[in-house]
């Protein structure tokens, strides 16, 4: 459902964050409440359930706490709806955003610039909007391995980017999240083990760089989730 074209501009943005949350005492909405829904998924395309949800406005202003607005958790099929009646203050300045609280230790939030820009939602009384499904996907493992970086030149990196919210995104500025790896010149094989997007498509990119010119080749793969696979990249 597309959201109403006359709304403000740029006022709710989604944040996956994995830490609790301050308790606030939260005002009833006394009626024209704003209203929000969406849906949380997680490997498989699974409803990801009970995972808490919370509706904040900043004010835009330095670096002030964010308000809390309204709290919910996600139901067996992993569907929220928060609602708020907004303030004058909420009105005039400032915009919303989704805090969405997931364990770091099972779920991909690397970065967690996966919380989108929505672009739309926010300072209307009395609407309802719907939100596109959100991708939460579970942890998989690349143990990487590059035989010969005694003969990097120039340069040489790998790079780790996953795709997932390409297909189930808010907005097109969404971004996956990854992880880009500089590659030491050594005598020894490098090896490191990188976390990424479990049961999905990782694009894996290899820049090397040798006599101030670069080449980049482009693969991808995917990984199961709770899963390391072994990857051999040479220079």
């Amino acid at each position: 459902m597309m959201l109403p074209t006359s709304s403000p501009p740029v006022l709710l943005a989604l944040a996956l964050l994995v830490a609790g949350c301050r308790k606030e005492k939260l005002e009833n909405c006394p009626g024209q409440c704003t209203v929000i829904t969406g849906q949380l998924l997680t490997s498989g395309l699974q409803p990801l359930a009970g995972a808490p949800v919370t509706a904040r406005w900043h004010s835009g202003q330095g670096y002030s706490a964010p308000r809390t607005r309204a709290r919910a958790t996600t139901d067996a099929n992993g569907r929220f709806q928060v609602s708020f009646y907004v303030k004058e203050d909420e009105r005039q300045q400032g915009y919303f955003d989704l805090m969405y609280e997931v364990s770091k230790s099972r779920y991909y939030v690397l970065g967690n610039t996966d919380g989108p820009d929505t672009g739309a939602a926010g300072r209307r009384r009395d609407t309802t909007y719907h939100l596109p499904p959100f991708l939460i996907p579970r942890k998989a493992y690349v143990k990487l391995t590059v035989p010969n970086p005694d003969q990097i030149q120039d340069y040489f990196a790998v790079s780790f980017t996953s795709a997932h919210l390409h297909e189930l995104q808010v907005t097109p500025q969404s971004i996956g999240g990854g992880s880009s790896v500089g590659i030491p010149r050594q005598g020894t094989p490098f090896t490191t083990l990188l976390e990424v997007a479990g049961d999905q498509k990782i694009y894996v990119q290899a820049t090397r760089g040798s006599n101030g010119a670069y080449v980049r080749t482009l693969d991808s793969l995917i990984v199961s989730a709770d899963v390391t696979r072994e990857l051999t990249v040479r220079y």
